[in-house]
This record gives C-alpha cells, structure tokens and sequence, in this order.
C-alpha cells in the first residue's frame, strides 16, 4: 500500500511546492512592475555584472522601501545558503547590442546598463522572472548531475523541472527550459543565448 501511495503523495508535494512558486513569481513581478513605474521605466540595477545585477535584482526594491528582507522575495532564501531562486533575466540590464551574435563580449568584459520596460519589443514572448533554483524533491540546490540536477536550464532534459516564468507583459508561463527556445535550438556563445536567462538580442528577443 506504501508503494502505491508514494508516486501519488510526491506528485501531490511536487504541485503544491509548484503553486508557491507560481504565487511567488506573480508577487516578485508586481513588485518589479510597480518598482519600474515609480523609476522612470528602469529595470533595477544594484552591479556592474550581470550575474549578480540579476540574480540581486530585489536589493534595489528593498532599499526603495517595498519590503525590508530578501526572504520576503524567496522564500527559500536562507535555506539555500543565501542563494536565490527567482532571479531576474540578465536581458533586463544588459545592453541589447551586446546580446547578438556575433557582438558578445566575454564574460569577464561584459557589464550592466540602464535598461528600460518600454524597450521589450515583445513583452508577452520575452521573459522576465524565472525559478532558477527548483527543488520540487526536497533536496538543495545541486549542478553537474546528469539525470539529477534542479537547476532548471540547462540540464538533462528529462529530468528537467517545469518552472513558472514571468513574461514582461504580466502574464506567467509553467515550462522546461527548452520552453522557452523560439527555435528550439541552444547555442550560447559567452554566456549570451540560454533561454529567459540571457536572451539572444535581450530585450529584442523572445523567448517563445
């Protein structure tokens, strides 16, 4: 009988923990909409690198008063070690001349800038917010294994976990990282082209 519950009771814990995702996401993007309204169109930008512009998108909310800690953002924050789950996609603070083919810079060269919510071209194809951290088993935060890894792009496909993602229109899409490739085919090139995360053309581009 044990046997037979377990499959159930674990798709029940994944959907539930999917549902607090999905309530987080929607909260987390209607603080940044009303962030962007309140400061001239910008998308918040606390770095000059925009790994840590976006993975830290919230520290500007939080100093503009919307809330007073990061776990009000995400709450799994400190139980991964102070490493967020709902980062904001790079595209929202880099240069969208510098996301094409072609024109990338490495990694090390690559910096912030002022990007605003009326430059998407296509609010409703291009993400915006998105679960990079998706423990939906219990188990923390984990790269590099094959077949096992929660970390939602880029991994081994099947095991890949659904995400919700908020899109820049306000509406909020539930899928796998390969989702979200308008052409179904991965090919980064200095850490630009991984779907949502960093956009090919940023926020020229789409991700569906």
């Amino acid at each position: 009988m044990i046997g037979l519950l377990s499959p159930s009771l674990s798709r029940i814990m994944r959907e539930s923990k999917l549902t607090r995702s999905v309530a987080t996401i929607r909260q987390n993007a209607a603080l940044l909409f009303t962030y962007t309204n309140e400061f001239k169109d910008l998308f918040p930008r606390c770095d000059e690198k925009p790994s840590i512009a976006a993975f830290r998108w919230y520290r500007p909310l939080i100093d503009a008063g919307y809330a007073r800690q990061a776990v009000e953002f995400d709450p799994d924050f400190h139980r991964f070690e102070g490493r967020p789950s709902y980062p904001m996609s790079e595209a929202m603070v880099m240069d969208p001349t510098i996301m094409t083919k072609g024109k990338t810079l490495p990694r090390v060269l690559q910096r912030t800038s002022d990007v605003t919510l009326s430059q998407v071209t296509s609010p409703s194809l291009k993400g915006m917010l998105y679960q990079f951290y998706a423990p939906f088993d219990g188990r923390p935060p984990t790269i590099g294994e094959v077949g096992q890894s929660n970390v939602w792009c880029c991994g081994y496909l099947p095991s890949s976990p659904r995400v919700p993602v908020a899109m820049t229109d306000g509406s909020l899409t539930i899928g796998t990282w390969a989702d979200f490739l308008p052409d179904g085919v991965l090919e980064p090139e200095d850490t630009i082209g991984y779907p949502v995360i960093s956009t090919w053309g940023g926020v020229r581009g789409r991700d569906r």
